[in-house]
């Protein structure tokens, strides 16, 4: 009797081609889609929640505590920065937020956006990204449906900005301090190891910064003395 012998990579081999031929299931794709879209709703209401905590710790210490939170838990500061400014946007009304917190991002600082919401609530990333590049379309969109926009918010947000640049420069003048005195030779040997382009690119832009205000303010007719003091409020 003739004995045929098989060993397991042969066996495998033969699951391997069976499955190949077996035609995909579409409820399984299905079953991903629905799974993926849980996670990105997860992803949004974890932005969210971050973004209210990092407005109500700016609330109860202060503003300078909102580098320190962001350190402990282990995120940029810009980034919290960002998630807690698209909280406040939306905060402020009584409205429902979006959907996408993509779209939230997106329309923070559109006059209206409330009601641009109420006539699209399922509004997609790529419609507020287009409202926000043209602004005027969406002012008249609200202006016909009668909606009271929000103009108080952007004021508010810049005058966020400018207070938490004041602050991060005041720690960087005292992060230079050390420099007016004597530096040891071990810890010159440190800092040359520890130099990162990084600092010469914020000390840049910072300076970008100061030269556009000052530009700016020198074609206003607001005093630049009011103007800061307003702003730092």
């Amino acid at each position: 009797m003739l004995q045929i012998k098989t060993n397991a990579a042969d066996v495998n081999v033969g699951k391997v081609a069976q499955a190949k031929a077996k035609p995909a299931s579409e409820s399984d794709y299905k079953a991903a889609v629905a799974q993926a879209k849980q996670i990105l709703a997860e992803i949004d209401r974890g932005w969210w929640q971050l973004g209210e905590l990092a407005d109500k710790v700016t609330k109860k210490y202060g503003e300078q505590r909102l580098k320190r939170f962001a350190d402990d838990i282990g995120i940029g500061l810009c980034t919290l920065e960002r998630r807690r400014s698209v909280y406040r946007a939306w905060s402020t009304n009584e409205a429902p937020a979006p959907k996408s917190y993509a779209v939230a991002q997106e329309l923070q600082a559109v006059e209206g956006r409330f009601e641009l919401i109420k006539q699209n609530p399922n509004m997609t990333k790529r419609e507020a990204r287009e409202i926000k590049a043209a602004p005027e379309k969406s002012q008249s969109r609200t202006e016909q449906a009668g909606a009271n926009p929000a103009a108080g918010h952007r004021l508010e947000e810049t005058k966020r900005w400018f207070r938490s640049v004041v602050e991060h420069s005041r720690e960087a003048l005292s992060d230079a301090a050390f420099v007016n005195g004597y530096v040891e030779p071990e810890l010159r040997r440190v800092l040359r190891e520890g130099v990162d382009a990084t600092l010469r690119e914020a000390g840049e832009a910072y300076i970008r910064l100061v030269e556009f205000l000052e530009k700016l303010l020198a074609n206003e007719d607001e005093p630049r003395e009011q103007f800061l003091a307003q702003a730092a409020e």
